[in-house]
């Protein structure tokens, strides 16, 4: 029987290092043939990006790079990427308040929360006061079309939707409206890419809610493990240092 042969322990040590480097090669290979889930995203700096930079972006695809999956971001109207997500069109869609699945059937939350919104008012410096949900009624109110938890709680007021927030500052600036409502991180961010000197957010913020990613009922399986992810992500301190890192773009 031959004898194997013997190997100085730096030779075998680069020849290990070798393996190790074209079997993680491979891996990573593999991984990117793999077809990506897509994940509807709205345009709301600093958070989303439309070419998937954004804070939250980044923490919902390392989410996915945890669990093996390769995920990209499509840009859509709110209430499209709802409707595309529900339908199969898209994979799932993100940063989602509680209880959508009760509205779209087919959608699967994923129970860890991928962000915490407030959702604040805006308002000119001359405006007083502070309102609650029930001191919006009869003023004249603007905010994000698909935004569902608004469409619920802003009642009998005279609402104005557009499509993205330089519209929505815009029609505070202009005087169109009294009063913008909108997430309070991308709003302050906003004014201060428009250079809006003259508009404040309102304290206290009208709700803070928990939001969450929501998959197409074909990718069921993949929530328990998503859910680990961000809460792994939460506990290592990864979580924490995408959200408060640098701005995407």
């Amino acid at each position: 029987m031959p004898r194997r042969p013997t190997y100085p322990l730096a030779k075998q040590i680069i020849r290990a290092l070798w393996l190790g480097a074209i079997l993680a090669l491979t891996l990573q290979a593999a991984a990117s043939a793999q077809p990506a889930v897509i994940i509807g995203t709205k345009d709301m700096p600093p958070l989303s990006y439309a070419d998937g930079s954004g804070k939250l972006d980044r923490v919902i695809a390392e989410a996915f790079r945890r669990i093996g999956v390769r995920a990209e971001f499509a840009l859509l109207p709110s209430e499209r990427s709802l409707a595309e997500a529900s339908a199969g069109v898209i994979d799932g869609d993100s940063n989602r308040v509680e209880g959508m699945e009760e509205r779209y059937p087919n959608l699967v939350r994923v129970p860890e929360s991928d962000v915490t919104y407030d959702f604040t008012a805006f308002a000119r410096h001359s405006a007083s006061g502070a309102p609650d949900w029930e001191g919006l009624k009869g003023r004249d109110v603007g905010y994000l079309i698909g935004w569902k938890i608004l469409d619920e709680n802003i009642r009998e007021a005279n609402v104005t939707k557009v499509a993205n927030a330089r519209e929505l500052f815009t029609l505070l600036e202009s005087g169109r409206v009294e009063i913008v409502v909108y997430e309070r991180r991308c709003g302050e961010y906003s004014m201060r890419e428009l250079g809006l000197t003259d508009v404040r957010a309102l304290e206290p913020s009208l709700a803070r809610r928990e939001m969450y990613l929501y998959l197409n009922k074909k990718h069921e399986g993949m929530v328990p493990a998503l859910a680990k992810a961000l809460k792994d992500m939460k506990a290592d301190g990864t979580y924490a240092a995408l959200l408060s890192g640098p701005d995407g773009k």
